[in-house]
Order: C-alpha cells, then sequence, then structure tokens
C-alpha cells in the first residue's frame, strides 16, 4: 500500500515540474491573458433607475459582441458595473473601489450632479471617464479627465428653445426642476432661459420639486396653472415628469409641455403619463424609427438580448463601449486613452457619426420629437456641423 502512495507522489510530483517547465518554456503569447477591465458606475435603484438599467444593459451587449468577435487583440473584456444609488457619496465610494480593482477607464455616471462630484477623482487618479449622461454645461469646454457621448445642454439648449418658441409658438414659460439632480436642473434654468429669451420670449418663473422628499404634485400643477404661462418646461426623472403631466390635465390645463434629455427618453415617462403626454415634445439623440442598417442591427440585438424595446439610454451604454474599445485596440495604456480619443476624434455612433470637440464634448446629430398617439414621433433634425 506505501508503494502505491509513494508512486502517486512521484507522478503529482512529476506533472508539477512538467508544467512549471511549459509555463516557462512557452511563449508568453501563449499564455492564457489577463482581461481588460472597465468600469461602468451608475444609477440602478431609485427613481433614475430605469435609465440606469437600460445603460447597463447596452454596455453588457457591446461586452459581449466584442468577446464573442475576440475581444480585443486576444484579450476578453470585463465590465464592472456598480450601482452609485443616485447619491454623490455612493458614486465616489464606487468609482475608487473600481479604480482599486485595477479598470483602464470608467463608464458613467448618469446623473449630471454625481458626475460633478466624481470628476475630481478621475482627474486626481488619471483615470478616464465617459459620461453616458451627464450633460451639464459646468463640464463643457474642460481639460479634464471627463468624455460624454451626449450633447450637452449648453448646445441642446439653442434647439430646445426653438422647438418650444418657432414650433409650438410658446412666449412665455415656466420650467418645472428637480432640485435633486441641482447640477442638471441650474444647467438647464440657465442656459434654456438664456436661448429662450434670445428669441423673444420670457420665462416667468420656476417651480421646484425634490424627489429625495415627499411632494405634492397637485399643489405643483396648481402653481403652474397659477403662473399663466403658455408652456412649461420639465426637468425631472421621467416617474416625476408623467405625474406633473397627469395632474396638469386632471386639473383641466392645456398648458403646451416641453420635457427636457432627462425627462423624455426615460420610458417611465410615456408608460406613465398615458393620455397626460399626448402633445409633449423634447430633443432627442435618439432616432425613432431606425434609419440605417446599423442601427437596425443594433436594436433587433438588443431586444432579443433584454426582451425590450431599445432607449436612447441604452444607445448611449452602447456607443461608450464601443468608443472605449476603439481607443483600447489602439493603445494599452489607460493613460493614454484620451489622447487616442480625442487624436481620433470621429467614432461611428449608432445613428451616425459622433464627432468629439478638442474637450471631449460630443457634437452629432439630434431630432426633434414629440408623443403622438402613445408613440414617440420624429418631428425634424439637425445635423452635425462642426466636423
Amino acid at each position: 500500500m506505501k508503494a502505491i502512495q509513494r508512486k502517486i507522489i512521484v507522478v503529482v510530483i512529476g506533472f508539477a515540474v512538467i508544467l512549471v517547465v511549459l509555463f516557462f518554456v512557452i511563449p508568453k503569447s501563449m499564455h492564457p491573458k489577463e482581461p481588460i477591465k472597465i468600469g461602468l458606475a451608475n444609477t440602478l435603484t431609485g427613481t433614475a433607475s430605469t435609465a440606469g438599467i437600460h445603460i447597463r444593459n447596452g454596455a453588457i451587449l457591446a461586452v459581449e459582441q466584442a468577446n464573442a468577435a475576440g475581444g480585443i487583440h486576444g484579450r476578453m473584456v470585463e465590465l464592472l458595473v456598480r450601482d452609485d444609488k443616485g447619491d454623490p457619496a455612493e458614486a465616489l465610494r464606487v468609482d475608487q473601489e473600481l479604480i482599486d480593482e485595477g479598470v483602464v477607464a470608467i463608464l458613467g455616471h448618469y446623473l449630471s450632479t454625481l458626475s460633478m462630484a466624481t470628476v475630481p477623482l478621475m482627474n486626481e487618479k488619471n483615470v478616464l471617464m465617459i459620461g453616458l449622461g451627464s450633460i451639464t454645461s459646468e463640464l463643457t469646454g474642460l481639460d479634464d479627465n471627463f468624455l460624454r457621448v451626449e450633447i450637452p445642454i449648453d448646445r441642446e439648449a439653442p434647439m430646445m428653445a426653438d422647438l418650444a418658441y418657432n414650433r409650438l409658438g410658446l412666449r412665455d414659460m415656466v420650467i418645472v426642476y428637480d432640485a435633486a439632480n441641482q447640477k442638471l436642473a441650474d444647467s438647464w434654468c440657465s442656459n434654456f432661459s438664456k436661448e429662450f429669451r434670445k428669441l423673444g420670449g420670457r420665462v416667468s418663473g420656476a417651480v421646484a420639486l425634490d424627489s429625495r422628499e415627499k411632494f405634492s404634485a397637485p399643489n405643483l400643477a396648481r402653481q403652474i396653472i397659477k403662473s399663466k404661462a403658455q408652456g412649461v418646461f420639465l426637468v425631472t426623472n421621467g416617474i416625476h415628469g408623467a405625474l406633473i403631466c397627469q395632474h396638469l390635465r386632471r386639473e383641466g390645463s392645456g398648458v403646451k409641455i416641453v420635457a427636457s434629455g432627462w425627462t423624455f427618453p426615460d420610458t417611465d415617462f410615456l408608460a406613465n403619463g398615458g393620455l397626460a403626454v399626448e402633445g409633449v415634445v423634447s430633443v432627442s439623440g435618439f432616432e425613432e424609427v431606425p434609419g440605417n442598417r446599423r442601427e437596425r442591427e443594433f436594436r433587433d440585438a438588443y431586444e432579443r438580448r433584454f426582451g425590450e424595446s431599445c432607449t436612447e439610454p441604452a444607445q448611449n451604454g452602447y456607443e461608450g463601449v464601443q468608443i472605449l474599445l476603439t481607443a483600447l485596440a489602439i493603445t494599452n495604456d489607460p493613460q493614454k486613452l484620451k489622447s487616442v480619443i480625442l487624436d481620433h476624434k470621429i467614432f461611428p455612433g449608432v445613428g451616425g457619426i459622433i464627432v468629439f470637440d478638442p474637450y471631449g464634448d460630443p457634437v452629432r446629430a439630434a431630432y426633434f420629437v414629440e408623443i403622438r398617439d402613445r408613440r414617440i414621433t420624429t418631428i425634424g433634425k439637425t445635423e452635425p456641423s462642426n466636423h
């Protein structure tokens, strides 16, 4: 029996020696390669979670497709997902956690207030962040470690003001905003007001709510009606925007409603608004009817993978990953990713080209959209002009 045990021990030791020898003899190119870690920090719980989940799903699809095609130079891509819970302190915590995990870059955040809180950390650690929302103008034109795929507010506000003034014929408006996302709210209030006034319109007031606390939607609706404004500009998440529309219509108000890019693309807005959101207009980076094969293929793949219709946030997640992977195919140095993207400048987005300016702010096509018969309909388009 002891002789058999000795033979087993000898065989095991022999195999171990062979494995060690092979490890040093076989070229390193044949060793299994470590995956490339990419972080995604987004709001996956709470009232902003619908858009956050769609962003995550779009990113997952892009990573899965890249890995199915062999990864980046033979290295698989690993997506590390974290929930920022819509809270700046939590966003800082999970971003630091992802940095400690060794990610090459972070995709996030959806809420502008969270990106404003975390960009200083990205600058300090020299880690690239690609925003998949966060369109506040306070991050425009800065030489920092923040790039983004959505048109920032200072570039979108003139289009939104034109939509309200020229297409809807509005001359007097009131803004309703959510103080829970203060950086976005401040940016929209100042930029939209400035552009609307340039056209000859008047912003007669602002009505605030805070989605982190209890508030009365009927009282908000009455405040809006009392202002006697012709139009309302919503800067809220989709759920609360729909709720305000519902109470405006219950009070018999026929006020015209313009919704920001935070409110409108959220599927909760249309799902919860019903007839109350008929006629609401907005500006979107998402073409409702796919205009090219690339869009159709992406949406078909997304719907097969997740069993739900594609949205603008899902497109943002997908495009953000693809831009980052394009840069990683050029350099494996995380500290060079920003310069590679800015030098490359032009990327094929799902719905058309995305052109980055020297500060990482995008120029791309935008669409005027309206809800008609419970569907989002494209009523106009602007093309990028400063390539």
